[in-house]
């Protein structure tokens, strides 16, 4: 009897330490299967909107971590001047007939565009739980800013030659600055490309810091929308408007859509 006891006992004893090594011992885990596809690298377009302009860029991010990417951002927009307000004004020509002219910018002395190219940052606040929901981060970029002043030319009344002429068409100087303010004179502004190879250049800085909303952020696509604020710096003040209303750096808000994909 002692002996039956002595080998149930040890039945038992197989039999548990078997059960418990297969439910105790760690078996490896999937984490893409937990955490989703994982991605090195995205790349996208970018359609941003400010208070005062407008730029297209394009970006190429390294994914460092489910939370952080690093990337690469260049992109070419345009700068308004505050004071930037189309107008128009109606004449009379020489056989009394009233006319309208395209609308201008009355006291504008140049165009401002700019091409920003710099390195940033992009923090998610939490990692994907699931796989479409609403993730939202911080994002942050600093480096050079490239502004290309073109001069802006108006059609002038100056001469007896015709109107419609090219040799009416002038840039605010020393010469015409009595011309170009005159409304009676002003018969409408130069096509856009008129003075594109007279343009200069101004070196600057810039920095962007904005908040991060991404709809399936781990995705395959990106969609994403981004509001936040740009400051541009530059070396000297930008003549923009005729006056002493300018100014070396700007300050804009900003509404951008991104589009791409991640590999």
């Amino acid at each position: 009897m002692k002996l039956i006891s002595q080998i149930l006992f040890l039945v038992v004893f197989c039999s548990t330490s078997l059960v418990a090594q297969n439910t105790i011992e760690p078996k490896p885990q999937d984490f893409n299967a937990i955490l989703g596809v994982v991605y090195n690298n995205e790349k996208f377009l970018e359609f941003k909107l400010q208070n005062t302009g407008y730029s297209i860029g394009y970006t190429k991010g390294q994914i460092k971590t489910y939370y952080k990417t690093r990337y690469f951002n260049v992109e070419l927009g345009r700068i308004k001047h505050k004071k930037e307000i189309k107008q128009g004004v109606r004449y009379q020509n020489s056989v009394s007939v009233l006319r309208s002219v395209n609308s201008f910018v009355y006291g504008k002395q140049n165009s401002l565009f700019v091409l920003r190219a710099g390195l940033g940052n992009k923090r998610y606040f939490s990692e994907k739980e699931k796989r479409k929901g609403l993730v939202i981060g911080i994002n942050y970029q600093f480096g050079p800013t490239l502004g290309l002043l073109k001069p802006y030319f108006l059609q002038l009344d100056r001469t007896d030659s015709d109107i419609n002429s090219e040799d009416n068409y002038y840039a605010y100087n020393d010469e015409t600055a009595e011309d170009f303010l005159d409304l009676q004179k002003i018969k409408g502004p130069a096509p856009f490309t008129k003075g594109i190879f007279q343009s200069k250049v101004s070196p600057g800085l810039h920095f962007k810091a904005g908040a991060h909303f991404a709809p399936g952020a781990f995705d395959k696509y990106v969609r994403a929308i981004e509001a936040g604020v740009t400051t541009d710096l530059f070396i000297r003040k930008i003549p923009i408007m005729v006056g002493n209303i300018n100014r070396p750096f700007f300050v804009n808000l900003y509404v951008s859509l991104q589009f791409g994909k991640r590999s």
